[in-house]
């Protein structure tokens, strides 16, 4: 983001057009990649610790249809299709 900067302002500098940008606007731009940053790594995380609770829970529990015994143990019952008319 700053090389792209320093490059446009060259060329503006080049072309006779004054450019600039202050400290405020950089921090606000800069900070803002950072919490973009922090939002990825934390969503990433999030989703991690679910799964890892989500494998322990069916590695541990111990009956019940929260591990998904019950549609296991379900024998498949095929469906006649309608008659052709």
């Amino acid at each position: 983001m700053t090389a792209a900067y320093v490059n446009g302002r060259n060329d503006f500098t080049n072309a006779g057009i004054t450019a600039s940008l202050g400290v405020k606007a950089f921090s606000f731009a800069w900070t803002s990649v950072a919490a973009l940053l922090l939002a990825t790594f934390g969503f990433c995380a999030a989703t991690r610790g679910h799964h890892r609770r989500k494998v322990r829970d069916r590695q541990y529990a111990t009956g019940g249809t929260r591990t998904g015994r019950f549609w296991r143990g379900r024998s498949r019952v095929a469906v006649d299709p309608p008659p052709a008319t």
